[in-house]
């Protein structure tokens, strides 16, 4: 037979019977169902929230847009007012021609030459031989 001494070896050697002095601390393990909530899924094609990046991506992208709207105006308007002084400065040519033109024509019309040979043949006056005086202010005499 085993001694005394020898079983209680045996017994602390073999750990499936060694509870040792945590036997009285140790609960035993009972597994309790837990009442989970229902879970909805939902199931997206993109994410609801949009990342920084993304954010900073999109008010870049929309600021470049905007700026290129912008320049495509000012553009625009650009080519209409160097159109709209191309045309000015063609009327400014013509009429400055046509001005010199007219005052060619002015010159000629006025010349003193034109106008005795008009008076003489069209009117049919002519020049005084002897030059008559009139006196301005004097009362004329009666008789």
């Amino acid at each position: 037979m085993m001694s005394s001494r020898s079983r209680v070896e045996a017994w602390r050697v073999h750990t499936s019977y060694n509870y040792g002095a945590t036997a009285v601390q140790e609960a035993p393990e009972i597994s309790v169902p837990q009442h989970r909530p229902a879970v909805r899924t939902i199931h997206r094609t993109q994410p609801s929230g949009l990342g920084a990046a993304a954010i900073r991506f999109a008010l870049t992208l929309g600021v470049v847009l905007s700026l290129c709207a912008v320049n495509t105006m000012l553009a625009r308007a650009y080519v209409k007012t160097s159109n709209h002084l191309i045309r000015l400065k063609k009327q400014e040519a013509r009429l400055l021609d046509e001005n010199e033109t007219l005052k060619i024509d002015v010159s000629r019309l006025k010349s003193p030459d034109r106008i005795a040979d008009i008076a003489s043949k069209k009117l049919g006056l002519s020049t005084a031989k002897n030059n008559i005086y009139v006196s301005v202010g004097t009362p004329a005499k009666k008789r």
